[in-house]
């Protein structure tokens, strides 16, 4: 996952080109990594404070993508009430700005969060406003999928009579990392998941077994047989069997 979420090469040709301060943006490179890594608390803490400090001495850019990642490792260390209000303060910014592609990417990350926690109208308005920020930035492939896989997230937590819109969330967020990355997308595994969990809801329990199958070995192909999503499908698998 840490060397997969690197940036384009390309992306580091102009990076201290707006902001000159260089210890702010070493900071801000190191609480990247952290987050890459997993070490979500610490990335949030280093981010919240390099956030302010680059208010203080007036560097914008740097601000916003700190403000950012911090909202990113809140949601990450599981505080979705405040990523939530952390994300809104990044949008807000961003405009200040006129970040199109700041304000986009908020959005999407907005769309996982109230998903994660079944917010439906929110989740929706949301999706919609990341949809209109995604065309005026002119696009992002990888941020247009991972606003097709916030929408497949939350399909199972839906009444019954929306499971099969569900399916169709889903569908298009495998097209589109398959597009992105081909069959092999560490991703896909994370939509088999979300469809498996569609047919535990809706008693397909033997379809539902599929699902977590390819969730486990698909998982296992792309991160090995200590990967934490094993024991996740495997729980999902029992779930599945008990019923």
């Amino acid at each position: 996952d840490a060397a997969r979420r690197l940036p384009s090469p390309r992306s580091c040709v102009g990076a201290l080109a707006a902001d000159t301060d260089p210890e702010l943006a070493r900071r801000l490179v190191e609480a990247e990594a952290l987050r890459r890594v997993g070490r979500f608390a610490q990335a949030r803490d280093r981010a919240r404070h390099l956030a302010v400090d680059a208010a203080r001495t007036n560097h914008p850019a740097l601000e916003l993508r700190a403000a950012l990642l911090h909202a990113e490792a809140l949601y990450d260390t599981g505080e979705g009430g405040a990523a939530v209000t952390a994300l809104h303060q990044v949008i807000e910014l961003a405009s200040e700005r006129r970040d199109d592609h700041a304000i986009a990417e908020a959005l999407v990350h907005l769309v996982s969060t109230h998903a994660a926690v079944a917010n439906f109208g929110a989740h929706e308005t949301a999706s919609r406003l990341a949809e209109v920020a995604l065309h005026r930035a002119g696009g992002d492939p990888e941020l247009a999928a991972m606003l097709a896989m916030g929408r497949c997230r939350i399909g199972w937590r839906r009444p019954p009579q929306e499971h099969d819109r569900g399916v169709v969330d889903c569908g298009e967020a495998a097209r589109q990392w398959r597009a992105l990355r081909g069959d092999d997308a560490p991703e896909l595994a994370w939509v088999a998941n979300q469809l498996g969990m569609l047919a535990v809801v809706d008693d397909r329990h033997t379809e539902a077994l599929v699902h977590f199958q390819e969730f486990e070995e698909r998982s296992r192909r792309s991160h090995g047989d200590d990967y934490s999503n094993i024991d996740v499908a495997r729980v999902n698998r029992a779930t599945a069997l008990v019923k």
